[in-house]
């Protein structure tokens, strides 16, 4: 069930929890652009979502999920939905402190 409120600011989705049960969960517009592929050996699924799209983050017991969603018609709808157990979610964070330079925006 999709709720939009009359501000259209701010919308609630039911999702079906892991004990069956079922929790509302409040999406945000998304603020820039994002792409997911899901490549197989014999297909490839590529989503763009952007700005009229929406997203939720939040944590469970065991980790954090993401999940992104386009409203709309049927041929245009689609949700996103990962799950990061909390060690992997470490690991991914660790990896890009990794990569950022920390002295790129310090002035001489």
């Amino acid at each position: 069930m999709i709720e939009i409120n009359a501000g259209g600011l701010r919308a609630s989705y039911t999702d079906n929890t892991e004990d069956g049960s079922q929790a509302a969960i409040m999406t945000k517009p998304l603020t820039d652009k994002a792409e997911v592929a899901l490549e197989f050996p014999d297909k490839l699924y590529i989503g763009t979502f952007g700005r009229s799209d929406r997203f939720d983050a939040h944590l469970d017991e065991t980790g954090i999920w993401l999940s992104l969603h386009r409203t709309g018609t049927d041929d245009l709808r689609k949700t996103v939905r990962m799950h990061f157990r909390y060690g992997l979610f470490a690991d991914i964070l660790s990896d890009l402190a990794k990569t950022v330079d920390f002295n790129a925006g310090e002035r001489p």
